[in-house]
């Protein structure tokens, strides 16, 4: 612990392969956990250390529901800023996990890489809603592209609720998951937020430019241009190529 605490920011990245909160569920997949040292750990490493943390949340475990999946996502964001990954799980070759098959209605792809299609507790077509969440969270929140302006989707609500309510209306809104622009993931944001949040466009505009331009280093979208009360100088010099998903997050 001492040795992690001497790595300069943007040279180090742990994975942390949490999958669920619940004891219970980690007994259903032979993990042992301990919550409390969990939750001590990750204070550690985001308080005393400048470690690029990427934490991993699986959708799909045999016995945990989404409003278990939820609550593992609400707390998660509670303790951490870094990247949450969430995968949906896999019955990868080699694994015991088919012992579960019968017990708890697990239903897998029969191609690789063997995604869960539905078990007892998420129905197909819920699995199919769960797998858009996973995309748009890596498109808005891990990319580190809408640092400050994601976070007014759900304000001080809950994480899970507000942002699934939001993955499924950009899904309605582009019938895709895949080959969205920045410019096009921006304009979406400002979008549901303008009108179905009901903040205010300016306010908006101005938060995406910050998080787009001053701190993840991208091309500004010409439609903030029109709305934002101040544009920064474009000859701005941007963030290098070099460890730029690591130093968006710090």
């Amino acid at each position: 612990m001492e040795k992690l605490k001497l790595f300069p920011p943007a040279s180090l990245q742990l994975e942390v392969g949490i999958q669920t909160l619940k004891p219970e569920i980690a007994k259903n997949i032979s993990r042992r956990i301990n919550v409390e040292k969990i939750f001590k750990n990750i204070s550690f490493l985001e308080n005393e250390t400048n470690t690029h943390l990427h934490f991993d949340l699986i959708i799909g475990l045999p016995g945990e529901s989404l409003e278990s999946f939820g609550e593992n996502l609400n707390t998660l964001m509670k303790l951490t800023d870094a990247e949450i990954q969430i995968g949906i799980l896999k019955k990868l070759s080699g694994t015991d996990l088919y012992r579960h098959d019968e017990k708890y209605g697990m239903v897998y792809s029969d191609s690789p890489p063997y995604e869960i299609l539905q078990n007892d507790l998420i129905s197909f077509s819920e699995m199919q809603k769960m797998k858009r969440l996973a995309r748009f969270w890596d498109l808005y929140y891990n990319s580190g592209n809408f640092r400050t302006s994601i976070k007014l989707i759900w304000n001080e609500s809950d994480v899970y609720s507000s942002f699934f309510e939001f993955s499924e209306w950009v899904y309605k809104n582009t019938s895709s998951t895949w080959q969205i622009s920045l410019n096009r993931l921006a304009e979406l944001l400002f979008k549901y937020l303008a009108e179905m949040k009901k903040y205010d466009k300016q306010n908006i505009a101005d938060l995406l430019v910050q998080d787009i331009f001053v701190f993840a280093g991208r091309r500004l979208p010409n439609f903030l241009r029109a709305v934002a009360s101040n544009i920064p100088d474009l000859d701005k010099k941007v963030i290098s190529r070099s460890n730029k998903r690591q130093i968006k997050h710090n």
